[in-house]
């Protein structure tokens, strides 16, 4: 046993000394040595970058790392020259030298990180297919929308409700949500949330009415012209909004209560007074949109939309009837023509046998 306990000691003093005496091989960041020092440039001459750039394609690990090391350690000095080796037909040069340049892009030195990223540009308008490719790939790429996958990130979508006069919309395109409130006009809130590395960050503006939110938040203001006033916005009975579409110069079908989509006979003077109904309609629309918009509408001109809207109901009435077809177009039935009855075939009675 005492055996046994001395051996033990023997050997856990061994390597005691053994850590006491060997001394570990330093750690090179490679994102910090692509800073350029004034040692590296007072060795990083012409010369000495082509042999380094050389020893990029040594069959030796030892001296691709060390040329490797002293070319990240030059940083800006030698971004040109590893560019000019990158765009060539080695494909082990031009994958080792975009290496580098990768490295330098992450390179806490702001000279080298701008002219990696400028020479990664350049290469990727390289004649060599494989070179622009490679360049392209070791550029940084924008995120995805968090939580969107595949979703693009210019995808906009709008919803419009009112309740009790107050008009909600909101508004989502991308990684921003904009909410804008407002009561024909007045009284306006609009609150933008956007996010921020995960985090989501929100302002809001409160302005009396329009005037009052230019002055406040000019780019509160601006999307509120983009998406509350110059958007076309049809408040319906029930208190719900929609997005008003435009009414399509041709008008393929129409749809009947009941019954199928009727197809219209493009460019015949029928479909022409529809078309204009619809004109009509939308033209009427247009103006009490307008006087919406206006503090106080005086009873003529709500009396003259009103008069408009009438009329092209009237028109589009007579035009496709009571049950959805065109006026004047029902076919009458042909008087029905009863079928002749067969003649009796005679047969040979028993006494002319």
């Amino acid at each position: 046993m005492c055996a046994v306990i001395r051996s033990t000691l023997f050997g856990v003093l061994v390597l005691l000394s053994v850590c006491i005496v060997t001394k570990a091989e330093p750690v090179v960041d490679d994102a910090k040595a692509a800073a350029p020092g004034k040692a590296a440039a007072e060795s990083a001459t012409p010369e000495k970058i082509r042999e380094w750039i050389d020893a990029l394609t040594s069959r030796d690990f030892e001296v691709r790392r060390d040329a490797s090391r002293k070319l990240l350690t030059a940083g800006q000095l030698v971004v040109k020259a590893v560019a000019t080796a990158a765009d060539g037909k080695d494909l082990e040069r031009t994958t080792r030298c975009i290496a580098l340049l990768r490295k330098m892009l992450a390179s806490m030195n702001k000279a080298t990180k701008s002219a990696a990223e400028s020479a990664l540009k350049q290469l990727t308008k390289s004649r060599s297919r494989g070179v622009a490719r490679r360049a392209a790939a070791a550029l940084p790429k924008p995120d995805p929308s968090p939580g969107r996958g595949a979703v693009s990130r210019n995808t906009t979508r709008m919803s419009v409700r009112v309740r009790n006069g107050r008009r909600t919309i909101n508004v989502t395109s991308g990684g921003r949500n904009i909410i804008i409130e407002d009561v024909n006009g007045k009284e306006i809130s609009v609150r933008v949330t956007d996010t921020v590395k995960g985090q989501a960050k929100t302002r809001e503006t409160k302005a009396a009415d329009a005037a009052d939110l230019k002055k406040k938040d000019p780019e509160a203001h601006k999307l509120y012209e983009q998406y509350a006033v110059k958007n076309r916005v049809l408040i319906r009975q029930g208190g719900r909004a929609g997005v008003q579409n435009r009414f399509p110069r041709l008008i393929p079908r129409i749809g009947r209560a009941g019954g199928r989509a009727l197809s219209l006979p493009r460019g015949s003077p029928w479909h022409q007074q529809v078309e204009r109904a619809y004109k009509q309609v939308e033209e009427a629309v247009t103006r009490l949109e307008q006087l919406a918009k206006q503090p106080k509408a005086s009873p003529a001109e709500l009396r003259d939309v009103l008069k408009r809207l009438t009329t092209a109901r009237k028109t589009l009435a007579e035009l496709l009837g009571a049950a959805g077809r065109p006026a004047g177009k029902t076919k009458k039935a042909a008087p029905r023509v009863p079928a002749a009855k067969p003649k009796p075939v005679s047969r040979p009675r028993a006494t002319d046998v």
